[in-house]
């Protein structure tokens, strides 16, 4: 097995270039050179360097425009766009450390001209910081359990989940990925990664094919969360409704229950405050007419037992608050389609090349392709699932002020 195999949603630093310039799809042309070492570098244009450059200047400015919005519109700052800002911090951090210096290579023919400490810092983009942006982690864990909470458990979701505790699980994320991928990346660089001019910036992984195959596990569990908890959601969703519906059908249409008033003791009521408003007794009524000492019989409507649609209510309004529930499912939804399009034919090759090659150069292209636009679809589907971003992109562009927080 080639000892040169990519890390999940990276290029093969070294050896892709050879492959994608076999693809009859890409037409490179050369324009200018380099010299590493004593061989001179042909800076080669193909599909692969204009992926890379375009998901570059996308996803920073798509990623970090909306950064500073959210900086900038202290009213958009709750509990459940903090995991949004986190997901665009990511994006923002991955394009701005792995993609240029693809570009960089790629344009050079695979050679990595960087150095050994800008290739720690691309490896550390492309496992850890890639796993949690690419891999769904990061969604999963935060945003899809986020609106599983909202939904499953209302009433606790209104009185637990806050900032605190959105940054609490967002951190936790961080942690737990790191802990996890790290080591591997850390080992590889102590014990197996040859030197960089000559092999190229890439993990071993046929030297830890073990540890490897525990890490695509990790990655796939990710998707599958993100993807188990739209359906989730959907129903916890149909059937609060459909409680809510139903206490309220069976208050409107109780049967009435006879209840016994005691009109002497209305009676004395009503003596007792005309004494204490001065008026005259006028031979001391009955009131509704009624002789004085009998007793009526009359028909109240039954109240039915609402408390649980009560308090399903009150948690429904406070999720109403800027319609976030509802806009929360829709992102679910929209970034759950998009990342399963974009995401599974990564996942999938990485998985695969594990155990065999594929020598499949026009496949590795478009789902490389597929991954990196990722980073810039984010941005566009938080942006049309909420309608308060809009505008306040709307106002930023205009250079009107902020709305007060």
């Amino acid at each position: 097995m080639n000892e040169n195999i990519t890390t999940p949603g990276t290029l093969l630093i070294g050896i892709i270039f050879n492959l994608t310039n076999n693809a009859t799809a890409i037409v490179s042309f050369n324009n200018g050179s380099a010299v590493n070492g004593t061989t001179t570098l042909i800076q080669q244009w193909n599909a692969i360097t204009i992926v890379c450059l375009v998901t570059t200047l996308s996803g920073i400015l798509g990623n970090g425009m909306l950064l500073y919005v959210f900086a900038r519109e202290r009213s958009l700052i709750t509990p459940f766009n903090v995991y949004l800002i986190n997901l665009l911090l990511l994006n923002f951090v991955s394009v701005l450390i792995q993609y240029p210096m693809d570009f960089i290579s790629y344009l050079y023919d695979g050679a990595w001209l960087l150095g050994e400490l800008a290739c720690d810092a691309y490896l550390y983009a492309a496992w850890p910081l890639q796993t949690i942006v690419g891999t769904g982690y990061e969604f999963a864990c935060d945003v899809a359990v986020n609106r599983v909470w909202a939904m499953v458990h209302p009433i606790s979701y209104r009185n637990k989940h806050s900032i605190k505790t959105a940054l609490l699980a967002c951190a936790a994320v961080w942690i737990g990925i790191h802990a996890i991928f790290s080591p591997m990346v850390i080992h590889d660089r102590l014990y197996y990664r040859p030197p960089v001019k000559t092999a190229g910036c890439s993990v071993v992984t046929d030297k830890q094919i073990g540890y490897c195959a525990v890490l695509e596990y990790f990655i796939w569990q990710g998707q599958l969360i993100m993807t188990i908890a739209v359906p989730i959601i959907f129903f916890a969703r149909r059937s609060h409704r459909r409680s809510r519906y139903g206490n309220r059908m069976a208050a409107a249409v109780a049967p009435l229950q006879p209840a016994i008033i005691d009109v002497r003791d209305m009676q004395a009521r009503e003596e007792k405050l005309q004494a204490i408003q001065g008026a005259p007794m006028a031979g001391n009524p009955s009131p509704n007419g009624l002789a004085s000492g009998s007793i009526e019989v009359v028909s109240i409507p039954h109240q039915a037992d609402t408390s649980n649609n009560n308090a399903t209510d009150m948690a429904a309004g406070k999720q109403k608050q800027g319609r976030g529930s509802s806009k929360g499912l829709l992102l679910l939804v929209l970034l759950t389609i998009s990342a399963n399009i974009c995401w599974s034919p990564s996942n999938f090759y990485f998985t695969w090349i594990l155990y065999q090659p594929i020598d499949n150069p026009v496949f590795y292209f478009v789902q490389y392709t597929l991954f990196a636009v990722q980073t810039t679809i984010d941005s566009i589907m938080i942006t049309l699932a909420f309608p308060n971003l809009r505008a306040a992109l709307k106002r930023f562009w205009t250079c009107q002020a902020p709305l007060p927080a």
